[in-house]
C-alpha cells in the first residue's frame, strides 16, 4: 500500500497547537508538549534479534518554533522542508538494512568533528605563514627575505594565491607562473621553485596529497616547449684557475678570501656570504650549509681541504659567537655584500690577472677539471656542486657515505688550484 507523504500544509504549520502527535507521512511527526515545546521526530519499527518482536523507536530530528514563542523572535529551527529530507534519508537507511539512530548519530559526529577541525588555508595564507615562521628566521639578508616575500605576492601569483591549498593543481601553477615566463624568466624560474617548496611543505603538514604539481617534470611540456632558459656564465677556463688563486692569495680583504673559499669549496657565493661559524666543524674538516640557504632545499656538507681550513683559519677570530658571519661586512652583525666576490674579480680583471668572468662560473671550472683531468664518477662529481643525483631515498642512504668519498676529490681541487703544486702554464705565457 502506498504511503501517503506531506500531509501537513505549510501554511498551517504554525497553528498546530494541541498537545500529541502530529503525522506528516512516512514517519515523520511533529510532536507538541503540554509546554507549547515544539520537535520533529521519526517514528519506525526495528526488528529485534533472536525472534524477539521488533520495537518502536523514535528519533529526534530537531526542534521547531514553540507554540508560545514570542513574537517576532529569531529561533534557530528545523523547518517542515529539513525535515521531510531528513525523514527521507532515514527511510533509505530502513530500506538498505540500517538503523537511523545509529546512522544518524554517526553523521551529526562526523559533521561535528568537521566543524571543530582547521580550516583549510589557502595558498596565500599558507605560503605567507610559512614564509614568516619558517623562510625569515632562516634568511639573514633582509633583501632575500623581500624577494621571497614579493614573488609569492599578489603581484607575482594573485590567482594562485586565491586557491584552497590542497586544491591547488598544475593547470593554477601554469596560470600564475606563464604571465613572466618570457618576460622574466629567470624571476618566473625562482617563482616556480618557490611554489614547488611551499606545495612540497603543504604535504609535509598533512594539508594535501598526490603529486607536487610545480614540479618541472609536470609542467616543462607546457611552459616555452618545455625548455628552461639556460643562462651561461663566463667561466675561467680551469687550466688558469692556478695562476688566478696565485694573484687572488695575493691580495688582501675579506672579499679576496671569501672567493678563495668559495672557489676551493665549489660552492654558491649565496652560501659563502651567508656562512656563519656553527655550520663550520674544524675537528671534521666539514662545513654543513643548512636546506634553507640551499638552492635545492637541501642540507649539504662540504668536506673540506687543508686549504680551505686554512682560510677559515685566518678569518676565525679569538672569540667568534657560533651566529657571527664567517665573511662578516663593513657593519656589524651583517655579511659581506653580495657584490663583494664581482668587485674583486674586476679589480683584478683591470690589474690583467683574468679575463672576463663571473663567481658561478668558477663551479664550472671545477666541473669540467674533475670531467677532464680526473677519474672521479659523474655522480660524485654532481654531489660536490649541491646538484641532486637519484631519487629521495638513494640521496638520503648515500649522503654520509658521499661525504668521505668527495673528500679526497676536494683535497686534489685544491692541490690542482695551487700553482707551486701543480704544473700548469701560466696565464702570462698562454696570453704571450
Amino acid at each position: 500500500m502506498a504511503v501517503t507523504l506531506n500531509k501537513i500544509k505549510g501554511n498551517a504549520l504554525n497553528s498546530i497547537t494541541e498537545a500529541g502527535r502530529h503525522g506528516d507521512g512516512g514517519g515523520l511527526y511533529l510532536n507538541v508538549k503540554d509546554t507549547g515545546s515544539r520537535s520533529w521526530m521519526f517514528v519506525y519499527r526495528q526488528k529485534q534479534p533472536d525472534g524477539k518482536p521488533s520495537r518502536t523507536v523514535e528519533l529526534g530530528l530537531g526542534s521547531f518554533v514553540p507554540v508560545n514563542a514570542p513574537k517576532g523572535a529569531s529561533i534557530q529551527h528545523v523547518t517542515l522542508e529539513q525535515a521531510r529530507r531528513l525523514a527521507e534519508k532515514c527511510r533509505d537507511w530502513l530500506t538498505e538494512g540500517k538503523d537511523p539512530k545509529a546512522e544518524r548519530a554517526a553523521a551529526m559526529a562526523f559533521a561535528a568533528a568537521a566543524a571543530a577541525a582547521p580550516a583549510i588555508p589557502t595558498f596565500g595564507a599558507f605560503v605567507d605563514g610559512w614564509i614568516a615562521e619558517t623562510i625569515a628566521p632562516g634568511l639573514k639578508n633582509p633583501k632575500h627575505i623581500q624577494q621571497w616575500e614579493n614573488t609569492m605576492s599578489d603581484t607575482y601569483i594573485v590567482g594562485l594565491r586565491k586557491v584552497r591549498i590542497d586544491n591547488v593543481t598544475d593547470d593554477d601553477v601554469i596560470a600564475a607562473v606563464k604571465p613572466h615566463w618570457e618576460k622574466r624568466r629567470e624571476t618566473a624560474e625562482r617563482i616556480l621553485g618557490r611554489i614547488a617548496r611551499a606545495l612540497t611543505e603543504a604535504k609535509a603538514r598533512k594539508l594535501r596529497t598526490g603529486d607536487n604539481p610545480a614540479e618541472w617534470d609536470l609542467v616543462k611540456g607546457r611552459l616555452a616547449g618545455g625548455k628552461k632558459a639556460v643562462k651561461h656564465h663566463n667561466a675561467i677556463a680551469y687550466r688558469s684557475i692556478a695562476p688566478f688563486m696565485t694573484a687572488l692569495r695575493s691580495r688582501v680583504g675579506v672579499a679576496a678570501r671569501c672567493l678563495e673559499f668559495t672557489i676551493l669549496t665549489a660552492a654558491r657565493s649565496a652560501e659563502a656570504f651567508g656562512a656563519v661559524w656553527s655550520e663550520i666543524d674544524f675537528d671534521a674538516a666539514t662545513w654543513t650549509v643548512p636546506a634553507e640557504r640551499m638552492k635545492m632545499g637541501v642540507e649539504h656538507t662540504v668536506p673540506l681541504s687543508d686549504a680551505a681550513v686554512a682560510v677559515l683559519r685566518k678569518m676565525h677570530p679569538k672569540y667568534a659567537a657560533a651566529g657571527d658571519y664567517v665573511f662578516p661586512g663593513t657593519k656589524k652583525g651583517k655579511s659581506l655584500s653580495i657584490m663583494s666576490m664581482d668587485m674583486q674579480i674586476r679589480r683584478m680583471e683591470k690589474a690583467g690577472d683574468c679575463g672576463d668572468i663571473t663567481v658561478h662560473g668558477m663551479r664550472s671550472a671545477f666541473r669540467d677539471w674533475a670531467g677532464n683531468q680526473t677519474n672521479y664518477p659523474r655522480e660524485l662529481c654532481e654531489e660536490a656542486l649541491a646538484h641532486q643525483v637519484g631519487n629521495k631515498v638513494e640521496q638520503a642512504y648515500r649522503r654520509e657515505q658521499a661525504i668521505e668519498k668527495r673528500r679526497p676529490m676536494m683535497r686534489d681541487w685544491a692541490s690542482y688550484c695551487d700553482e707551486t703544486a701543480n704544473n700548469v702554464v701560466s696565464m702570462a705565457a698562454r696570453r704571450a
